[in-house]
C-alpha cells in the first residue's frame, strides 16, 4: 500500500504529464488548428461563433474612395465574390454555408495563407504572418477571427486531444 506522500507524488507526476500531453498535442497539430480557423472563416463565423461583421452591404469600405472600382458597388462586389467563391458547407466541420452577405475574407488567399499557429510556452498563439494587411483584417473584423470556435474546438478535442489523452491514461492503467 502506498503512503500518502507516495500517492501525492504519483498524482503530481500524473498531473504534470497530463498538462504536457495537452500542450504537446496542440503544438504537434498546429497545422490543423490553422485549418480549423480557416474553415470557420470560410463559413462566415469567427471564434466566438458569431457571423463576420460588417457584411458586404454594411462595410464602410465600399463607400470610400479607397474601394476604387467597387466604390458604392457593395452588392456587385458581393455577387462577384459569390460567383468566384460560392458559399458551401465546411468540408471539415459541421458548419453551414455562410450567408452570401457575409464576407469570406478570401480574394487571392493571402490572408488565409498568413494564418499561423506559433508555439508558445502553454500551447500556440494564432496570428497572421507574411501579409502586410493581416493586422488590418484583424482590426476590421476583430481579434475573434483568429480564435478557435466551439465547433472547431469540439472537432479538435474529439479527433486529436481525446486519442492523445486516452493513450496517456492507459499508461496509468486508467
Amino acid at each position: 500500500m502506498a503512503t500518502v506522500k507516495e500517492a501525492a507524488e504519483a498524482f503530481a507526476l500524473f498531473a504534470d504529464g497530463f498538462n504536457k500531453v495537452v500542450k504537446d498535442t496542440i503544438v504537434e497539430n498546429k497545422d490543423m488548428l490553422e485549418e480549423l480557423i480557416k474553415e470557420q472563416l470560410y463559413s462566415g463565423v469567427n471564434g466566438n461563433d458569431k457571423p463576420l461583421r460588417p457584411t458586404y452591404l454594411n462595410d464602410p469600405y465600399f463607400k470610400s474612395e479607397e474601394a476604387g472600382h467597387w466604390q458604392n458597388k457593395a452588392k456587385s462586389y458581393m455577387m462577384w465574390k459569390k460567383k468566384i467563391k460560392p458559399p458551401k458547407p465546411s468540408f471539415l466541420l459541421d458548419l453551414p454555408a455562410r450567408d452570401e452577405k457575409t464576407p469570406n475574407l478570401i480574394i487571392k488567399g493571402d490572408f488565409y495563407d498568413s494564418i499561423t499557429a506559433i508555439p508558445i510556452s502553454d500551447g500556440v498563439r494564432i496570428s497572421t504572418q507574411g501579409t502586410p494587411f493581416g493586422d488590418d483584417v484583424e482590426r476590421k473584423y476583430g481579434s475573434a477571427i483568429l480564435k478557435i470556435g466551439t465547433v472547431s474546438r469540439k472537432h479538435f478535442i474529439e479527433y486529436f486531444l481525446e486519442p492523445a489523452l486516452k493513450s496517456y491514461f492507459s499508461k496509468f492503467g486508467l
